[in-house]
């Protein structure tokens, strides 16, 4: 609860800049302190115990046979092992990355819900270069699973996902000279709150005027559903044509 309690915070302050510089700071104290003391407090594992995580870990990587194969653990205790998160996910990692985007277009037939495809109005010269596929970290499973886990009292729990959904999407294609990005990313907290396009282009602190042309511009587009997007480039690419790219990318 503390971590998402920071973590929501911090997306306020992202996204709406409503939090002074001092509080941030204070935030990420307390947040560290109380992370520092709580892993100081936790037993630590026994031999034992350390065995068993390790030998299930194992177990259930060998159960994953193909990219949409999602298996997730809980740990009930000892999380310090898992970097202090409660869920492990085990899955085709290398399955769900694409270097050509027919192999992409394939696998994102299996997902019921829109998954970014190839804009038909790229600009001329861009190539596909890489797109990757993630999993979703919240929703009605993960909560299930916390209570599943919970009630069985095992150290760690693990239960297959049926993965139907996307969670993050990302595209990349090049020019030789830019990169541009398509993503595609899970609306929550106040990004739902969020809607319309959003234009941002980093300020150019060395020359103290306009854009800075070494870092990318991007447009954000919310208030589609579950979902929201964006689009970068660092080219002499005008807000209205990258939003253009980005409405044919997201077409359902």
């Amino acid at each position: 609860m503390g971590t998402k309690v920071a973590i929501a915070t911090l997306s306020s302050i992202l996204l709406f800049g409503s939090v002074t510089s001092t509080t941030t700071e204070a935030i990420f104290f307390t947040s560290t302190q109380q992370s520092i003391a709580k892993k100081a407090a936790e037993k630590a594992p026994t031999a034992e115990e350390k065995k068993h995580i390790k030998s299930e870990m194992k177990r259930v990587q060998a159960l994953v046979k193909d990219p949409s194969d999602v298996y997730i653990m809980v740990f009930n205790k000892f999380r310090q092992l898992n970097s202090g998160v409660p869920f492990r996910p085990f899955s085709d990692y290398k399955g769900n990355r694409f270097t050509t985007y027919e192999d992409y277009a394939k696998r994102i037939t299996k997902f019921k819900n829109p998954v970014l495809q190839q804009p038909s109005n790229l600009p001329e010269g861009y190539k596909f270069v890489s797109a990757r596929i993630e999993i979703p970290f919240e929703g009605k499973f993960f909560d299930d699973l916390l209570e599943e886990a919970k009630k069985s009292g095992e150290i760690v729990y693990t239960k297959k996902m049926d993965w139907t959904e996307v969670g993050r999407v990302h595209l990349t294609y090049t020019n030789g000279k830019d990169e541009l990005t398509i993503n595609q990313y899970t609306a929550s907290g106040n990004y739902l709150k969020l809607k319309g396009f959003v234009y941002e282009h980093p300020y150019d602190k060395k020359r103290k005027k306009g854009p800075d042309p070494n870092t990318p511009k991007y447009v954000f587009w919310y208030g589609t559903g579950k979902y929201y997007y964006s689009i970068s480039t660092k080219a002499d690419m005008k807000k209205e044509q990258m939003i253009e790219i980005l409405k044919a990318a997201v077409k359902k």
